[in-house]
């Protein structure tokens, strides 16, 4: 059984309630931190959201594993603010969320889910890729550019060249051109393309934070946000592969 109580309730309400809307099942692994990670539905997107201990009081404590319908979660923590005092606990195959709200308590109590044991987390193996790219941006600006080039197409391509970001959208009739000049230096050029719908769904949450993007020709785009050292959210897309390469 494990007991937490929630002490950054910001971090952890803005994401969670943000990935019942993007996938739909999850693990949930416990043992002195809270860890998130699954696979959308259309196995181009991964994600983990980790809550250190430093974000959280450990009341009783245990190494769990559980799989749980992000959906439902995301239905149960739109009933919480910010300001709410949350806890989390396990038991009798349930996963315990309960909130104080000045003199109101709320308790509610999912059930875990089946999902394939033989499932394997695929995060080891991605947090293996060899990154040269590696941006810091406004999660503000990042998400403007988006709304950009959505109005042109379904797909954006980043591309570095020397110390200067471009990102282009092209469409049947109408196309969209971006430059960013960064103060830093990229130390490799490369081209990649993905899904504009995904990136926006992704970004939402962070849009108000500094985000680090990293990408390669030919390989997942990474985004997170990190606000400790032992907690952030992270995400994973797919590139899009178009049909001439």
């Amino acid at each position: 059984m494990v007991n937490y109580q929630i002490k950054n309730t910001s971090f952890f309400l803005k994401y969670l309630k943000q990935l019942g809307k993007i996938i739909d099942e999850c693990w949930i692994e416990f043992g002195g931190k809270i860890r998130l990670f699954g696979m959308g539905p259309s196995r181009i997107s991964v994600f983990e959201f980790m809550l250190g201990d430093d974000c959280m009081e450990i009341i009783e404590d245990e190494d769990i594993k559980i799989a749980i319908n992000l959906s439902d979660l995301e239905k149960v923590l739109k009933r919480f603010t910010k300001d709410s005092s949350i806890f989390i606990k396990t038991g009798d195959n349930k996963l315990i969320i309960t909130g104080d709200i000045k003199n109101k308590t709320k308790t509610f109590r999912l059930s875990q889910i089946d999902m394939e044991q033989t499932d394997k987390d695929p995060l080891p193996k991605l947090s293996k890729i060899p990154y040269n790219v590696i941006l810091k941006m406004n999660g503000v600006d990042f998400k403007d550019s988006l709304k950009d080039s959505e109005i042109c197409s379904e797909i954006i391509t980043m591309e570095t060249k020397g110390n200067d970001l471009y990102l282009s959208s092209i469409g049947y009739c109408n196309s969209v051109d971006i430059k960013y000049e960064m103060d830093y230096e990229i130390y490799a050029d490369e081209k990649a393309s993905y899904s504009i719908k995904f990136l926006l769904n992704m970004i939402e949450p962070m849009k108000n934070s500094e985000i680090t993007i990293m990408f390669k020709s030919d390989y997942p785009m990474v985004m997170f946000e990190k606000i400790s050292s032992k907690s952030w959210m992270k995400w994973y897309l797919a590139p899009r592969i178009s049909e001439d390469d």
